[in-house]
């Protein structure tokens, strides 16, 4: 398929396809290719800044919608911001000690967490034992009548999350009437940054990353 963004950038074009099929309430076309269209290819602040401001401004506008009582309109909106600011960070992977990363990485989960309170049932945040820590994962039920139901387990790892769990499969085994628990298992705390860190690698060529496409803030 010929890229109808960021034709001089495949991994940029890679992430905008990432963030489209998400159609599950997680994305809104209008406001993938506008902030598409802002972004200098092959700028890795620019597409933080720009997918921030987008996720920044999703986000406003759900909670307004929430203070308005509209509490579906909210849900959807911080459903849409917590996949932006996944995508925001995207490519501050490759740079050690980044606040910028942790700030939309934040930000995400407290979006997702926003709009997980607002399904019926809600989706529920919860911890799961791991090698004497634990890892952050949501357990989803199809009802609230307590019937035991098949689980699926669904994992993630290195550059994915949780939350984005909910738009590539989550939501659609819950609605077939399964259990499900998601979790990003190779991201146990500490650990995948620290390799990231270390290693100077971009999460989806392997190819080290470049200080003029990725520098630190300043």
């Amino acid at each position: 398929m010929k890229p109808l963004l960021f034709q001089g950038e495949q991994q940029f074009w890679y992430e905008t396809l990432r963030t489209l099929p998400h159609r599950l309430r997680g994305a809104d076309f209008g406001e993938v290719v506008a902030t598409s269209g802002r972004i200098t290819e092959g700028d890795c602040d620019s597409w933080h800044d720009e997918w921030l401001a987008t996720a920044d401004s999703v986000a406003a506008e759900a909670q307004t919608s929430l203070d308005a009582g509209h509490l579906i309109s909210a849900r959807d909106g911080f459903l849409r911001a917590s996949n932006y600011y996944r995508s925001a960070e995207f490519f501050l992977h490759g740079v050690p000690c980044d606040p910028r990363h942790m700030r939309a990485y934040d930000r995400s989960v407290e979006c997702f967490h926003a709009a997980a309170a607002r399904f019926t049932p809600k989706i529920e945040p919860v911890r799961i034992p791991y090698e004497g820590t634990t890892l952050p994962g949501y357990l989803y039920r199809a009802d609230s009548s307590g019937t035991p139901r098949p689980t699926v387990i669904m994992s993630t790892g290195f550059d994915g999350t949780a939350e984005e769990m909910h738009f590539v499969g989550a939501l659609a085994a819950v609605a077939r009437g399964y259990t499900v628990l998601t979790s990003p298992l190779m991201l146990a705390p500490g650990r995948a940054m620290e390799e990231l860190s270390t290693s100077g690698r971009d999460s989806q060529s392997g190819r080290k990353t470049s200080p003029s496409r990725c520098s630190e803030p300043g």
